[in-house]
């Protein structure tokens, strides 16, 4: 999907706080594509979410950082019953290890 990078820079001016997964993926990746996929449309959908980049490195170490505009909002993605079942499998499957990192932004520019 592409998007008009101007309107983007004026939401995430919108932004006060960042979610940031740091992951190593296992071995086993099977299904993980399709629920990540199945994940940012779902959260695409999430009042108070702004926006999601995401990286990984040839050893399999990514970095998502997620965009909200409040706690709340943040709370009730983690609470969300899809995100819930994916995250358990998740846990069980797909990672080695995994950090989230919730982080208020003092200044952006």
């Amino acid at each position: 999907m592409t998007k008009n990078v101007d309107s983007e820079k004026c939401a995430l001016d919108r932004a006060k706080y960042v979610v940031s997964f740091i992951s190593l993926l296992s071995e086993n990746t099977v299904g993980y594509s399709q629920a990540a996929e199945k994940m940012i449309n779902t959260v695409n959908s999430q009042p108070g979410f702004i926006a999601a980049y995401s990286t990984r490195n040839e050893n399999g170490v990514g970095i998502t950082n997620s965009y909200w505009t409040d706690l709340a909002a943040i709370s009730d993605w983690k609470a969300e019953t899809a995100h819930q079942k994916i995250q358990k499998q998740g846990k069980q499957v797909w990672y080695e290890w995994y950090q989230v990192q919730v982080s208020e932004i003092i200044r952006s520019y």
